[in-house]
């Protein structure tokens, strides 16, 4: 759905108003937009999968170009087909070297030139990949689909979480309790479509503010 089939769901479905005396219609895109971006970035999506090739023996390897990234998703990082835990940067380098293995472990700080660290070192060369999260948020607009045509069946979510917004801004605490409520309840099963086991963030709690 587009933000301007939103905003129709948002003031004639939840909000049931049928004038913009009270929410204009700026006001209430400003709300879906905001509810888009922290809706997207607690569930760590939109996300672009990265290929970086690897040459044997190295331990470090530095993205470049297009490939550098500041949030990795922790789970996704493989080297040559096998999954690559997180290690602490402490324990990295203490891995032995075992002829004929791939690395294990990897660590990743975006402040240390954009390098990935590998332990043990790759006896052969092969290719890095990981998923890197993407900021979402930038040129939204009426006409936009939201989260860029993603997950369009849970799109409502969105106007679920702007409904929050609007009837905390009023003062109407048992309507925007009703929506939260509809509203964890929709992101819990959200997050398990997309495969976020881990969903906590994206949880509205009792008086929260859901536009921060």
């Amino acid at each position: 759905m587009t933000f301007d089939e939103l905003r129709a769901i948002l003031r004639d479905d939840y909000l049931a108003e049928s004038s913009t005396d009270f929410y204009t219609d700026a006001d209430l895109n400003d709300m879906l937009f905001r509810s888009a971006r922290d809706i997207a970035s607690a569930l760590r999506f939109p996300v672009t999968t990265i290929t970086q090739a690897v040459t044997a023996g190295v331990t470090g390897v530095t993205l470049t170009g297009a490939n550098t990234a500041l949030d990795v998703e922790p789970d996704s990082v493989t080297f040559s087909g096998f999954r690559l835990a997180l290690a602490p940067t402490s324990d990295i380098r203490m891995h032995q070297e075992i002829p004929n293995r791939p690395p294990r472990y990897y660590n990743f700080d975006p402040a240390r030139d954009q390098q990935f660290l590998l332990a043990p070192k790759p006896n052969v060369g092969g290719n890095l990949v990981f998923d890197r999260v993407d900021e979402y948020g930038s040129g939204l607009s009426g006409g936009v689909a939201a989260w860029g045509g993603l997950y369009s069946a849970f799109h409502e979510l969105i106007a679920l979480r702007a409904a929050v917004t609007a009837f905390q801004r009023s003062f109407e605490a048992d309507r925007s309790s009703y929506y939260a409520d509809a509203y964890n309840g929709r992101v819990r099963e959200f997050a398990q479509f997309i495969g976020r086991g881990n969903y906590a963030t994206a949880i509205l709690r009792e008086g929260a503010n859901a536009s921060q």
